[in-house]
């Protein structure tokens, strides 16, 4: 059970690092696709499609960084134990930690979107299916992003 644990704190610790090193642009790319989303499907007004998306990404941050820095390397006193140096080479590719971070988003946001339906009359599946598929197609465009700026660092 100790196992499993290790790996999810690990797992939620390094998507951490990773948003903040490699993948920064992750919540501009699908908070953008998120306003788009909300404008076209839902048919929200501009402002409130603008402000639905940037909470839901400032929400996606603040909870990501608090159970990663705050619970889990403060109160658990986690530390970010590679398990093989060269794990990394192994994994060249760049396109899971991307879609591991757009699934942490995504999850987030469900939860906020959940939360905010006891106060608001919201339509929890639309905002949540938007919410899937920006995070979704934000991590696919991170990774498109990423892919390019490494071979013109390398290319020239």
């Amino acid at each position: 059970m100790n196992q499993i644990f290790k790996i999810i704190g690990d797992s939620i610790l390094s998507s951490w690092i990773w948003q903040f090193t490699v993948d920064w642009f992750h919540p501009v790319i699908s908070g953008i696709v998120l306003f788009f989303l909300l404008r076209i499907l839902l048919r929200k007004t501009r402002m409130r499609s603008l402000l639905i998306s940037l909470v839901s990404q400032i929400i996606a941050l603040g909870s990501l960084s608090i159970i990663a820095i705050g619970v889990l390397v403060h109160i658990f006193g986690w530390e970010f134990d590679p398990l093989d140096p060269y794990e990394g080479i192994k994994q060249i590719a760049m396109f899971k930690p991307s879609l591991m971070l757009g699934l942490y988003y995504a999850i987030s946001q469900t939860l906020f979107y959940v939360a905010i339906s006891f106060f608001w009359n919201i339509n929890v599946v639309g905002w949540c299916v938007s919410s899937w598929l920006s995070n979704g197609i934000g991590a696919i465009l991170s990774y498109l992003l990423i892919s390019v700026s490494e071979i013109m660092k390398y290319t020239g």
